[in-house]
């Protein structure tokens, strides 16, 4: 269930049903959009043509508001540039905009701002992207909504996370019109409940990644790997000193959280409707297992039985997604998730626990 409290047009990250959580970052884009249909002699409108209209000036508001994050990890509120579109009603551009930061400014709110001009009582569509790095290159609508933003390794998120937004509006005369962005990834934050491992087991995080992760994605439509777009060989990780806060207590027995990042990937319910998390696995060769994303953990073990070999370890796995049948993996979503080993730790329910990296502790 997601909190309706959050604040509107700031980032706010608000708890979903589950183990999950909606990660909402509400960028305020305040913009003047392309005119609707323009009256003019060519309509049989106002007699005079378009341009000589007059105009009112308004801003176009970018808030990201704050967030506190490690060094290891992105700004999630990073602003460097934006593509701006302005089309009319019969889906014809009428302005293609491109900034860097340095062209905005602040307004009194602390937000950035970029001056616009619109026609009073046109209908305006405005289709903004953020952190693109460049000018997109399209020249109407379809080529707009067919894009893919492409990124060169799982956390290339160095001038900030890709972000975009919609808003469609009949300009009254307003001094700001918001438009909300989304930012292109989710978050998947992890944490290590070790309250039910038997006595004496050891139990020691060494790396966690994201596989299937994409490298590209619809910046305005819904996206997901497919057999034309593929994921990364290697997929976003933590490894050696960034996963010290999963062995480390500071709850009980549970331990501190660490961040991952994809590209969503939205893969529906390719199992069915399915209750348990035992049954989210697929048949060896299914075309899913490259296309649904899972999270990996890889943890140093020992045991009375069994202790990992030097380099490797004890593997758990599990497909992400807001329930068993669920593999959708949202943009602009924040997911919780603790891993609760029991027992000896070898077995769990809702993870695939890969024992190859142990090997029979002997008596010495």
């Amino acid at each position: 269930m997601k909190d309706s409290s959050a604040k509107p047009d700031l980032p706010v990250f608000r708890p979903c049903s589950g183990i999950f959580s909606s990660f909402t970052g509400i960028a305020a884009l305040i913009a003047v959009c392309a005119c609707d249909k323009i009256p003019g002699p060519e309509y049989g409108g106002y007699g005079e043509s378009a341009s000589s209209l007059p105009r009112e000036k308004t801003e176009l508001v970018l808030s990201a508001g704050s967030y506190d994050t490690r060094a290891i990890s992105p700004d999630e509120d990073l602003f460097t540039d934006f593509n701006i579109f302005i089309f009319n009603e019969d889906g014809l551009m009428e302005e293609h905009i491109y900034a860097d930061i340095a062209q905005m400014h602040s307004n009194d709110d602390g937000d950035w701002a970029y001056d616009i001009q619109l026609l009073e009582g046109c209908r305006y569509s405005i289709y903004v992207c953020a952190n693109t790095g460049f000018r997109l290159a399209c020249r109407n609508l379809s080529e707009l909504l067919g894009y893919r933003f492409h990124i060169a390794y799982p956390d290339d998120y160095s001038i900030g996370m890709a972000m975009s937004g919609i808003r469609h509006i009949e300009y009254a005369g307003e001094s700001e019109i918001r438009v909300p962005l989304k930012r292109a990834m989710a978050k998947i934050s992890l944490n290590v409940d070790r309250s039910k491992l038997d006595d004496g087991i050891e139990f020691k995080v060494v790396m966690v990644r994201i596989c299937n992760c994409p490298r590209n994605i619809r910046l305005f439509g819904d996206s997901g790997l497919d057999e034309n777009n593929g994921s990364f060989a290697s997929g976003f990780s933590r490894t050696d000193l960034e996963t010290d806060p999963l062995n480390i207590n500071t709850d009980g027995q549970v331990s501190g959280d660490v961040s991952l990042y994809l590209l969503e990937n939205l893969q529906g319910k390719p199992l069915g409707e399915i209750t348990d998390y035992a049954d989210k696995v697929f048949e060896d060769g299914d075309s899913h297992e490259r296309l649904c994303s899972y999270l990996e953990i890889t943890a140093e073990y020992i045991s009375a039985d069994y202790h990992s070999r030097p380099g490797e370890g004890l593997v758990y796995r599990h497909y992400l997604g807001e329930g068993p049948s669920d593999f959708n993996v949202e943009r602009n979503c924040h997911y919780h998730i603790t891993v609760c080993p029991e027992g000896t730790g070898i077995s769990g329910t809702g993870w695939r626990v890969d024992k190859s990296g142990l090997e029979p502790s002997t008596d010495t």
